[in-house]
């Protein structure tokens, strides 16, 4: 059996900041004076300044805690026997290089912004390995490990806990799992919060976030020789005309369209569509508002439109109970299901009438805005034979909206003079997921 030592390093790119640029301008501005006896006056304004003011990101690297029974050797080569409850301040990568099964490690980051009010940011970049394909061992030189397709990297291996230490000392768990869904949450960037419902950091309010990592005891041979080398960089960008969406790159575009959506656009099925369609609640209608997965209707409840008025409507996926509901100014019916496999979109038809959904805005699970670049809304309108159809698409993807989304907007219903008020959908939209 080969004795093989696992090896970690831990790489930081400690600042990253948005550089000031400076403006100068002057200005003047008078009353004329004439030639007769008004009063006047004159006032000018000279020299006048305009500069960028400064955000920087400041991070300070720290090794808190490293236990290796006291005779590990990274845990002696950071801790000394008379400063080992301390910490180490680490400015150069951190590099573990003999983890074992039982050992635990934390390592905290503390982060600050400076000069203005603005965003953080945290964002890992990991590589693993196992020890063969990282070629320091094969399942050949071990005991108990048949195959190397058996053998694990780290991620797989290791627990992971990662903690915030707000401004006010408050302490708030973000993650609790193993250390490949710490990897993988944090592969896409995650925002740094700044309280707990607040991601703008202002200056001079600190929060330190911290990593735990710890190595069961019952990982065996599998573990021996596996490599795991990750960066964790951070970014900053100022709060001011800016959206916390769009800084995490969490964005979609948007574009319209006329015709059926899911056939113009090609949907490979639909995980789950809501309508709203017009009636006055128990006429000829046999109801307006519906859900359902694959068939109409999983449930469906009365409205009472009124024409020209504009009300408000959310659709929302809540992961952890999959579950979908859909709100129209309070009638609220709700679907299992809807788990979103790609896009979303919003179908609108009219006939004899106008239908308008307007001021769409899309968040995460965590309430994170997700940036709709182009188009937030669709209309549709007909005066005569048929119906217009048209829709708006947005290109999300299944990563985006895996842990859960709401979607929200209006829609306005203006009936034309000749509208068939026993049609049972004539005017009408739908919210449409992949």
């Amino acid at each position: 059996m080969s004795n093989n030592d696992d090896n970690t390093n831990f790489g930081l790119s400690r600042r990253q900041m948005l550089g000031g640029l400076g403006v100068i301008g002057v200005a003047s501005a008078g009353a004329g004076l004439g030639t007769t006896a008004y009063f006047s006056d004159e006032e000018s304004f000279t020299d006048n300044r305009l500069e960028a003011g400064p955000l920087a990101l400041n991070v300070e690297q720290k090794v808190v805690r490293i236990n290796q029974d006291g005779i590990g050797p990274d845990e002696l080569r950071y801790f000394h026997d008379d400063d080992a409850n301390g910490e180490a301040h680490v400015p150069e990568e951190i590099e573990i290089v003999d983890a074992k099964p039982g050992d635990e490690y934390e390592f905290c980051w503390h982060v600050e912004i400076e000069g203005n009010p603005g965003f953080a940011k945290v964002c890992f970049d990991a590589d693993e390995q196992t020890g063969y394909e990282a070629g320091n061992v094969s399942a050949d030189d071990l005991h108990n490990v048949d195959d190397n397709d058996d053998m694990v990297t780290i991620g797989e291996a290791a627990n992971a806990t990662a903690t915030l230490k707000l401004a006010d000392e408050t302490e708030v768990v973000i993650y609790e799992n193993g250390l490949n869904g710490l990897f993988g949450a944090l592969g896409s960037c995650i925002a740094v919060p700044a309280g707990e419902e607040e991601f703008c950091h202002q200056p001079g309010e600190p929060v330190e976030l911290c990593v735990e990592i710890e190595i069961p005891t019952d990982v065996g041979n599998e573990l021996q020789g596996a490599v795991s080398t990750f960066g964790v960089n951070f970014h900053a960008e100022q709060c001011r005309h800016n959206d916390l969406g769009s800084f995490l790159g969490q964005e979609a575009d948007t574009a319209v369209g006329e015709g059926f959506l899911t056939v113009e656009e090609s949907f490979a099925q639909s995980s789950m569509t809501a309508r709203g369609r017009f009636g006055a609640g128990g006429g000829p209608q046999t109801w307006e508002v519906g859900i359902w997965e694959s068939t109409q209707t999983d449930d469906e409840t009365d409205y009472a439109w009124q024409d020209g008025e504009t009300v408000p409507f959310s659709f929302e996926y809540d992961a952890d109970a999959d579950e979908s509901t859909f709100d129209l100014d309070g009638a609220v019916v709700t679907a299992s299901g809807g788990e979103p496999q790609g896009r979303m979109g919003i179908m609108a038809k009219a006939d004899d009438a106008t239908i308008e959904v307007e001021n769409l805005e899309l968040v995460d699970d965590a309430g994170t805005s997700i940036s709709l670049v182009g188009p937030d809304g669709v209309t549709a309108t007909n005066d005569g034979s048929g119906r217009d159809l048209r829709y708006l698409v947005a290109n999300t993807s299944p990563a985006l909206l895996a842990d859960g989304f709401t979607l929200t907007g209006d829609v306005t219903v203006t009936l034309g003079s000749d509208y068939d008020t026993d049609a049972e959908e004539g005017v009408a939209f739908d919210v449409v997921i992949e």
